[in-house]
């Protein structure tokens, strides 16, 4: 029993970890990744300016960090655009 109790502790303190994360130490996205989808939103051409153009747009802060939030965007813009050229 002691050793269940210890299992769920561990899987508790782990969740909390998770649900408690600070999202804003995440590393920033591989930039290649990023440019791929910027290009693919038809947003290409350099890569800062680009990131910085998508950041405005869609209400972020502009800072050319692809961050967890820019990254999120990123792709729920593509998920977005692909569900309507498949619609169309």
């Amino acid at each position: 029993m002691t050793d269940l109790r210890q299992l769920f502790r561990a899987m508790g303190t782990a969740l909390a970890g998770v649900v408690a994360a600070d999202t804003t130490a995440a590393p920033p996205a591989d930039p290649l990744l990023v440019h791929r989808m910027l290009t693919d939103l038809g947003l290409g051409g350099d890569g800062d300016t680009a990131l910085r153009a998508f950041q405005a747009s869609a209400g972020l802060t502009v800072d050319g960090f692809a961050g967890p939030d820019t990254t999120h965007a990123l792709v729920t813009a593509l998920r977005d655009r692909r569900h309507w050229d498949l619609a169309a």
